[in-house]
This record gives C-alpha cells, structure tokens and sequence, in this order.
C-alpha cells in the first residue's frame, strides 16, 4: 500500500485549492486503502498514481485544476466490479466529506459531475472533465505488453465471469468504443493517442472472437 504521508502534501494542495476547510485527518488513509482493497489488479493505487502523473502537465489547461486532481482521487475510490453504481457511489463519498469541509456547493457539484463522466457513457459535461475523462481513458494508448497487461488486470478483476460471459461483455464494451467516433475528447490526447488506441482495442477484440 501506499504510504499515505507521501502522498499527503499533494491532497492537502487540491483539497485546499477548492476552498474546503482541513481534510479529516483519516481522509487520505481511508482512500487509499479503498484503492488498495482486495480484488483489485488493474484499478488500484497503479491507476490512481499513475493518472496523478498524467495529470501534472496538464494543469495549466484546466480551467480549476484542484477540482479536477480531487475528482481523480475519488473516481474509483469505491469500486465494486459489475456493479452499476461505483462511480455514483464515488461521488457521493466525495460530495460529503467536502459538504463537512465546508466546500462551495457549485465546486462539489462540479467534482461530483466529473466523477459520473468517468462512467464514459456520454460526452464530459466541460472541458476540465474532459481532461479527467481522456486521463482516465489513457490506458488504452499503451504499448502492447502494457494495454495487455491492462487487459489482463481487468479481467482478473472479473474473475468471477465465466470466458464466455467475459468475452461477450467485454467485445460489446471494446465494439462500443470503437464505434464512436472519437475515443478521446480533447485535442492534446486525440492527436497523441487515438490511433494507437484503436489498435489496441481491434486487436484485444480479434482474441475475444
């Protein structure tokens, strides 16, 4: 797991920059052991630490930068797979402990927002959440042992799915991507990474079939 003091003077930036009073001092604790919960291979503190570095050179973009680093913290923080409300769940998590903070009320409907967003079933509702989105989404540009690597870890994720049930779960999703006609919303991860993304998803489809 990782150490929460590490991480500390990160989440104390964003947390103060929305405008909330002091974190609870579990707070940090308590996330980062939901993301180091049992049952997680692909969507754990790799993922979480591993969007915090995609988001560092993305800050001067953002419209509120701190709003979005506070998105990423939750977007998984409570996670269930199969379940249809990990994301709802996430956000009503966050939306509290900023409501007991003090946040502004039109700052955490924006966080809460951003949060649902990464259920990726419809278009981000602003620029900062498509940033968050397309952080998110990332993955899929890897190289090949990295997205098969990524591949691998959600599916042993689901290991309680059947191979058949998997893979037809899993093609509708990978066909409902690439159906779309653009993976990722913002013009910086279009340009660098549609196309490898693409490719990654055709190919992960051609073994599922």
């Amino acid at each position: 797991m990782v150490r929460s003091d590490a991480l500390a003077p990160r989440f104390t930036r964003a947390w103060r920059g929305v405008g909330a009073r002091p974190a609870p001092p579990a707070l940090l604790g308590e996330l980062l052991a939901a993301w180091d919960s049992p049952g997680r291979v692909y969507h754990g503190t790799a993922h979480l630490l591993d969007g915090l570095r995609r988001l560092d050179p993305l800050r001067s973009t953002m419209a509120r930068p701190n709003e979005v680093e506070l998105a990423w913290w939750f977007h998984d923080a409570l996670l269930a797979p199969g379940a249809s409300d990990n994301e709802a769940r996430s956000a009503a998590w966050a939306a509290q402990v900023l409501l007991e903070a003090g946040a502004p009320a039109e700052t955490i409907a924006r966080i809460e927002a951003m949060i649902l967003a990464t259920r990726h079933r419809a278009e981000p509702p602003s620029p900062d959440a498509a940033v968050l989105v397309d952080v998110d989404l990332a993955v899929l540009a890897g190289d090949p042992a990295d997205y098969d690597a990524y591949a691998e870890g959600v599916r042993a994720e689901y290991g309680f799915l059947s191979d058949p049930m998997w893979a037809a779960g899993r093609s509708a999703f990978l066909e409902e991507l690439l159906g779309k006609p653009r993976i990722f919303h913002t013009d910086t991860f279009r340009d660098a990474l549609e196309a490898t993304a693409r490719a990654n998803l055709r190919r992960e489809l051609g073994r599922l079939r």
